[in-house]
């Protein structure tokens, strides 16, 4: 999208899902970890893409299917205040 000219601060927010956590707290149920998160965001920063859109699989519905590892939201806060 980029390439063709898509404003990355406004026009492009890329879809995360926090899913749940696993059970040893290092990686959510689809994969992310807290240094991939950071990773990511970081390219992000590269592309100058100053927005990311959250998905949670029940629109947030249930309480206890929409927490995540508790450093999730932390990163991703922390990475938003920098802008």
């Amino acid at each position: 999208m980029l390439k063709h000219g898509v404003n990355p601060n406004g026009q492009l927010s890329p879809g995360i899902a926090p899913n749940l956590c696993s059970v040893d707290g290092l990686s959510t149920s689809n994969g992310w970890t807290k240094a991939s998160l950071t990773e990511f965001l970081e390219f992000l920063d590269t592309k100058q893409v100053r927005t990311v859109t959250l998905w949670f699989s029940n629109a947030l519905q249930l309480f206890a299917d929409s927490y995540t590892c508790p450093w999730f939201i932390p990163t991703l806060a922390e990475w938003a205040e920098k802008a």
